[in-house]
């Protein structure tokens, strides 16, 4: 035999001996067997140079991704049990990395080694009665009917796609009724051009959905990481440039076009059950199979997901059937999303207590499923279809479309990635098969574990970079000298934590230092109510716009009181406090504070102009500037054109307490002070009565010796004299304002709670005379 065959037999000998060495090694680590974690540890990975850290990050990422597609329905397998008593320890900190590893390849290989038992895609009607009722659980009936079934392929009418895509034929239709996904530079960029004409470019069957989406992406994405930019000044363009989008399910790119139009970044990722061909660099695709099976080498920072996941799991779009589908798929979500990460989610809802499963179509939420759906997310805010207010915010008629399903008119709801909770797929009970009723649970009744300081706060360019919301429950936030410091110290309870003294952080745009401050001075106890007092809170637009955006768990107390007694105190309050420095005469008060007056002026009782900044009256205008009779009368669409004229208005689902300072008073019967804070202690959440009001003056008047104090008593004014009718008639006119305002429109607020209603009332209905009338001295 010549030498060069004699080298090839060789060779080829050698290749088939390692070949078999090394199927021996794998095979088993690949198919685990029932014997369990035995078998597996015997089997050493760290021959391969790796870098072991990078592997556990992408091991627990897989481990999360199959979880998010495990279902109850899932048949068990015997070499679980011996992995249950060792998957509480698998994610320990102090655990070696190597062995995480290990006990992480060996969950995340057991996890795909079970296979959902219905195939798919196929008719939920032809399922086992066992099957069928996965469906109906966590709150959803399942209803059948025959539409839009064809084996998998749910049908896409020509309203499935934007108007002007259909008109000028920019994609093609299939032969199954359907519509090619190929998507080409021309498509791209005709929907591009129409967004920034401001055009409605989203499906015909969904009118002004794109309108909704584009609402959600100025004042939640755009905007979110720079107050400045919601209080009328440009964003600045590095500031969506960084940033990763992925669109999740899409027919039309008419999200992925609307992410190019309005923000700085060159590239989208969409991913799908279908494959997508993109014709344009700016728009990348990338399978859901990839995602699921590998992390990506950078997380997103903004998901879309509109119409999407009430499909999930029903076999419409080919795929596999899975009860939980939408369970997962938000799932997926939470794990591709970035720390703190936003996801918009569009979703048809039903105001009724269970929700519904239309056959293969779609789903339909009721508030128990949806409280399910986003588990492990925090609710920022939401865009309603409304039709009027999107048109009248983008100056844009709203396409007339028959609506024939509640799936057509979907709330975009504004989601942000919690750290310190998982959604429900991915809690180790769910996966154990302990069945768990997570609609009753509250964030509270979950383990708690603090996210690091670090992650929330960056203290090189003090700025908050994470979520901070968790960190406060309630806030005393107006108005000075109306009993909040009363009320703050009667708030001081065993079930409460209040930082000392005023916290005005807020005013100033500094939320990172009051983050740090609750952060690090609070008992790390989530059952624990946080709270502070900054009585000038609702007169600052950078304490508004917190509130809305950072602190929007946060409840509020506000405390208001009759502007002439308010005045009397504060002007008062002010020469004891500045003494020996003098205030200026009452008549130069009447309009805004200017220097010298140590913030006494007539414009800080408007009480009624700064509640309404709080976007509790459905577009109303607090009328500060017309006369109180004559501001009730104006119709509602020349208050809403009126309404760009105020100040920035930052609505929000936050509760409100109000009270008066009247209702604190020592000389209230004790049935309404009993029922006062009964009813505090109740909007609280607080287990445990409330003691008696704590009466408290700030004033440092008690501190200066005798003679000072009777130099500062000669000084202080009763505003009935004859010296004072200018400013009190101007305060006047302030009060029965702000009384009428108040009662008719405020109070008629879901989100406002008062005590003792009717005696509320009557203290405001006061509010229209001038308490000098009925004393010569005001206490």
């Amino acid at each position: 035999m010549r030498r060069p065959e004699k080298f090839l037999l060789g060779f080829l000998i050698i290749s088939f001996v390692w070949t078999w060495q090394i199927s021996k090694i794998i095979q088993p680590i690949h198919n685990p067997s029932n014997d369990g974690l035995k078998s597996f540890r015997d089997k050493s990975t760290t021959n391969n140079p790796v870098n072991n850290e990078s592997q556990l990050v992408d091991l627990r990422y897989q481990n999360d991704m199959q979880r998010s597609r495990s279902t109850s329905i899932y048949p068990s397998n015997d070499g679980l049990n011996s992995f249950r008593a060792m998957v509480t320890t698998t994610t320990q900190p102090n655990a070696n990395i190597q062995s995480q590893i290990k006990e992480l390849q060996y969950q995340n290989d057991m996890l795909r080694a079970r296979p959902s038992p219905i195939q798919g895609p196929v008719a939920l009607n032809k399922l086992s009665k066992t099957d069928q009722a996965e469906f109906a659980k966590y709150g959803m009936t399942l209803k059948f009917d025959k539409e839009n079934w064809n084996n998998g392929i749910g049908k896409q009418g020509m309203d499935f796609v934007p108007a002007l895509v259909s008109e000028k034929k920019l994609m093609q239709r299939t032969r199954i009724g359907g519509w090619e996904k190929v998507w080409s530079s021309e498509l791209v960029d005709a929907l591009i051009v129409a967004v920034k004409r401001g055009e409605d470019i989203g499906p015909n069957s969904f009118p002004g959905c794109a309108l909704q989406i584009r609402a959600a992406m100025e004042d939640y994405v755009i905007t979110m990481s720079s107050p400045t930019a919601v209080f009328g000044m440009s964003t600045s363009a590095t500031s969506t440039k960084s940033k990763r989008y992925l669109v999740s399910g899409s027919v039309s790119p008419w999200i992925e076009s609307m992410i190019l139009a309005l923000t700085s970044t060159s590239k989208v990722y969409v991913t799908d059950y279908e494959p997508i061909t993109s014709q344009d660099d700016r728009i990348i695709f990338i399978p859901m199979s990839e995602l699921t099976s590998h992390r990506p080498a950078q997380l997103f920072d903004v998901i879309f997901s509109f119409s999407t996941v009430e499909h999930d799991g029903l076999g419409r779009q080919g795929d596999a059937i899975n009860p939980h589908g939408d369970l997962a798929a938000m799932t997926e979500y939470y794990t591709l999303l970035s720390p703190n990460g936003i996801l918009i989610l569009g979703t048809p809802q039903l105001d009724k207590e269970l929700g519904l499963v239309e056959s293969n179509r779609f789903r339909l939420y009721s508030p128990e499923r949806m409280s399910i759906l986003i588990k492990g997310f925090e609710k920022l805010g939401e865009v309603m279809y409304n039709s009027t207010e999107l048109a009248d915010r983008f100056q844009k008629p709203i396409r007339t479309v028959m609506v024939k399903y509640p799936m057509q008119r979907q709330p975009v709801w504004i989601l942000r990635k919690m750290i310190h909770e998982l959604p429900l797929l991915l809690e180790d009970n769910k996966i154990l098969g302990k069945e768990i009723q997570a609609n009753k649970q509250t964030s509270k009744d979950v383990l708690f574990t603090r996210p690091p300081l670090e992650s929330i706060i960056n203290k090189t360019t003090y700025s908050v970079t994470g979520d901070v919301s968790w960190l406060l429950d309630f806030s005393v936030v107006g108005f000075p000298k109306c009993g909040t410091t009363t009320m703050m110290e009667t708030l001081k309870t065993n079930e409460t934590f209040v930082l000392e003294k005023e916290r005005c952080d807020l005013t100033a745009n500094r939320s990172e230092m009051l983050a740090e401050s609750l952060y690090t001075e609070a008992p790390p106890d989530p059952h624990l109510k946080r709270g502070i007092k900054c009585p000038q809170d609702l007169e600052n637009h950078y304490s508004h716009w917190s509130y809305a955006k950072r602190y929007h768990k946060a409840i509020l107390i506000i405390m208001i009181r009759h502007p002439i007694k308010w005045f009397q105190s504060l002007y008062n309050f002010r020469i004891r406090e500045y003494y020996p420095t003098t205030m200026p005469e009452t008549h130069k008060m009447t309009k805004g504070c200017f220097k010298g007056m140590q913030g006494a002026c007539a414009d800080r009782a408007n009480f009624h102009d700064f509640l309404w900044r709080l976007g509790k009256t459905d577009g109303v205008i607090s009328a500060m500037t017309l006369p109180w009779k004559e501001a009730l009368k104006i119709p509602e669409n020349k208050l809403l054109s009126l309404v760009r004229k105020k100040p920035q208005l930052y609505p929000s689902k936050t509760a409100i307490f109000i009270a008066h300072t009247e209702q604190l008073a020592r000389n209230v019967n004790d049935t309404r002070l009993s029922q006062f804070t009964s009813d505090v202690q109740s909007f609280l959440g607080l287990k445990h009565a409330i003691s008696d009001m704590h009466h408290i003056s700030p004033t440092k008047n008690s501190q200066k010796n005798k003679k000072v104090r009777e130099n500062i008593e000669k000084r202080v004014i009763n505003i009935c004299d004859e010296d004072h009718v200018i400013i009190r008639k101007k305060l006047l006119d302030i009060s029965q304002r702000a009384s009428e305002w108040i009662r008719t429109y405020f109070l008629a607020s879901p989100d406002v709670v008062v005590s003792s209603k009717e005696y509320f009332l009557e203290i405001l209905k006061e509010w229209e005379r001038d308490p000098c009338d009925d004393n010569n001295v005001i206490k």
